[in-house]
């Protein structure tokens, strides 16, 4: 299924699930994304590219994951990963979780629509599958978009061990 994003003047741009044997390029653009935020995660963990792209094949593969990508011509300019949560809430409640990893657009084409775009897309896979709730973390440059997608802060708390 592709999706015809509203990112004119850009109509060129359609978002389509991605192939388990094209998950690499999800690896290289998270890379572009964590290098953005500061974090160079070839350093401190050689081949994570590719246990990244494992990660995810294997999620699709089972069909608890779709990654999505944005696509111009024959290049890929954005992308955004999708997943089903294992928690007790699905089992004890019936309350399934999603969860929505990697949200990337290169730089140069941001601010027109592809991300909403993306994130639209794959709420809508999370949603087929009857999450009622779906998480994410985010930096400061894409708060207003969650924000005008209906996403508000929760109660979560962090502690790195």
């Amino acid at each position: 299924m592709q999706h015809k994003p509203n990112v004119s003047p850009m109509d060129d741009v359609t978002i389509r699930p991605a192939a388990l044997d094209e998950l690499n390029r999800a690896g290289e653009l998270r890379a572009l994304m964590a290098r953005e935020e500061g974090v160079n995660w070839d350093a401190e963990h050689p081949r994570w590219h590719e246990r990244f792209a494992e990660f995810f094949a294997e999620k699709q593969r089972c069909g608890r994951a779709q990654v999505y990508y944005a696509q111009r011509g024959d290049e890929i300019v954005g992308m955004a990963a999708f997943s089903l949560v294992d928690e007790y809430r699905v089992a004890a409640l019936g309350q399934p979780r999603g969860w929505v990893n990697s949200v990337f657009v290169l730089p140069h084409l941001r601010r027109r629509g592809i991300a909403r775009a993306l994130m639209q897309i794959g709420m809508k896979w999370l949603h087929e599958r009857g999450c009622v709730m779906v998480r994410l973390r985010t930096s400061e440059e894409g708060r207003a978009l969650y924000r005008s997608l209906g996403f508000v802060a929760g109660k979560e708390m962090e502690l790195k061990l």
